[in-house]
């Protein structure tokens, strides 16, 4: 496992103590970095505008599109400690 998945790996855990002081906007690009970051661009239907808060992670992961795996990460590690030093 690389440095950066290990990093990666701890990060995803630290920011679980946080969730709850996060604004939606911050989960929503919290989320489409996790989903670009592990699966790659988004392939899924796009929800119905009736489905709202699937409609906004479905925004959220296609706007990250053709970002590499590895990109992703750093942007999600370098996001999550942004985030902890704004709510610690």
């Amino acid at each position: 496992m690389s440095d950066l998945e290990i990093n990666f790996q701890k990060t995803v855990e630290c920011i679980k103590t946080l969730s709850q002081d996060l604004s939606n906007e911050e989960l929503l690009e919290l989320y489409g970095l996790y989903k670009q970051a592990t699966l790659g661009n988004n392939n899924t239907n796009k929800p119905s505008i009736f489905n709202y808060k699937g409609l906004k992670k479905w925004q959220s992961w296609t706007s990250f599109k053709d970002i590499t795996s590895d990109m992703a990460k750093t942007k999600y590690i370098l996001l999550v400690q942004k985030l902890v030093n704004e709510y610690s």
